[in-house]
């Protein structure tokens, strides 16, 4: 039942309240036509499409039916204030919907988010193809994504991104409404895809997929970087005077010492994410390091670089 390629999505999430399962060419609230994917992840599948009201590309997030009422209420809800504020500087490096609305599938009832769609994650050019940026290119991300979190913490906006990594920052894209559909998949390629047999005679049910897909290789268009940066996921985001009860940690590569030992995620935490996202960027390779032990790893290569950790701690 699982594919021979290694980049795609559980199978086992697509039951009641897990995935809405997808088929190329399916049409997702009408008027969006999915023509490829873009990615997955714990939260739910992003496909790129096209709008055929408005004649534009898009990516479309359908969001795993049990979070999906979660995120409309607390993730729509910081997108929906920072869109109110989005002219202020930095704001424009901020990833706002275009639109929101649900859909009812085999497997429950689904959030989807409509947003432009971005190229690669800095995380992606650096570690998957081990490239390191321009420095010239490179000082320029570091400067938007610093705005954009300025942008976050102003007084009048009071957001914390809580999950800011390289993996999260994305390259925007620009101009690519106007290619015909056929062309831009003879850029990125035909949808690999393989069908799912299960294991026995018995047939797949209603909420598994017929095929699972291959994401596209966004860096196949690198013809259409505008050389900004877009910055995205903000599902763990926060209002500064409201931080969370609960923790849901970023990857612990970005993870400040108080985040590590004391799980408190604040601004502090933010700037601390920030650092190491920019030392990525600057360097191509991760500032601290887990291995075998992951946040032990971390603290060590935070004390051996930085020298020992306040005393409180």
């Amino acid at each position: 039942m699982y594919p021979s390629f290694d980049d795609v999505e559980n199978i086992e999430y697509y039951q009641p309240g897990g995935y809405h399962p997808v088929r190329m060419g399916d049409r997702i609230g009408g008027q969006y036509k999915i023509i490829h994917k873009l990615g997955y992840g714990g939260f739910g599948t992003v496909w790129l499409a096209r709008d055929t009201e408005k004649q534009r590309y898009v990516a479309l997030k359908i969001i795993l039916a049990d979070f999906s009422k979660d995120a409309m209420e607390k993730d729509l809800n910081v997108l929906k204030h920072l869109a109110g504020h989005v002219e202020r500087p930095g704001g424009n490096f901020v990833e706002i919907p275009l639109e929101d609305f649900w859909i009812t599938g085999p497997n429950g009832n689904h959030l989807c988010i409509v947003s432009e769609v971005a190229g690669p994650s800095i995380a992606h050019l650096t570690r998957t193809y081990n490239s390191k940026i321009e420095p010239q290119d490179a000082r320029r991300m570091a400067l938007q994504i610093t705005q954009c979190l300025a942008f976050l913490h102003s007084g009048k906006v009071g957001v914390a991104h809580g999950d800011l990594t390289t993996s999260n920052v994305l390259l925007e894209l620009g101009n690519l409404d106007s290619l015909p559909q056929d062309k831009l998949l003879e850029i990125l390629g035909q949808p690999a895809a393989e069908q799912v047999r299960p294991y026995t005679d018995k047939t797949l049910g209603a909420g598994a997929p017929d095929f699972f897909y291959h994401s596209a290789t966004l860096t196949r268009l690198s013809n259409f970087f505008t050389g900004n940066i877009v910055v995205i996921d903000f599902g763990t985001s926060f209002f500064l005077d409201k931080p969370p009860a609960g923790l849901s940690k970023p990857p612990v590569q970005f993870c400040s010492p108080e985040l590590i030992l004391q799980k408190q995620k604040s601004r502090a935490s933010d700037v601390w994410a920030l650092a190491c996202t920019i030392f990525e960027v600057r360097a191509g390779s991760p500032l601290f390091e887990s291995f075998i032990f992951g946040e032990e790893d971390v603290l060590e290569s935070i004390i051996g670089t930085l020298g020992p950790l306040p005393e409180q701690y």
